[in-house]
């Protein structure tokens, strides 16, 4: 999700440059924190659901919200990264397993 930091603020009204840069980092900041909390069957279940929480963003009404849904979008939406090798050792033979885990990684890296 690609955020226009300078249509947030007028729509916030935030003029703080520090809740600017939170806007952006803390959904890689629930990134980092779902993979550790959530275990594979619960990410399984409910970690495609994360659509929801950037749907929020779309509607949130204060910084607060905002920031809770990036959070949230973030920590449920580990799920596809954190499964993604399992599956690619499932589906591919040893010997393609690097190709086919570069062409995976190359998603969230673009």
């Amino acid at each position: 999700m690609i955020i226009d930091l300078g249509y947030v603020a007028a729509e916030f009204h935030e003029t703080n440059t520090t809740i600017f840069s939170f806007m952006v980092s803390i959904f890689v900041l629930g990134f980092g924190w779902g993979p550790m909390l959530l275990r594979a069957p619960l990410r399984e279940l409910y970690g495609r659901k994360y659509v929801i929480f950037n749907v929020g963003c779309a509607w949130a009404n204060s910084v607060d919200t905002f920031l809770a849904c990036r959070f949230l979008g973030g920590f449920l939406g580990c799920a596809s990264l954190v499964v993604g090798g399992g599956v690619i050792s499932d589906m591919f033979r040893r010997e393609e397993m690097g190709s086919a885990s570069s062409a995976f990684a190359l998603g969230p890296l673009n």
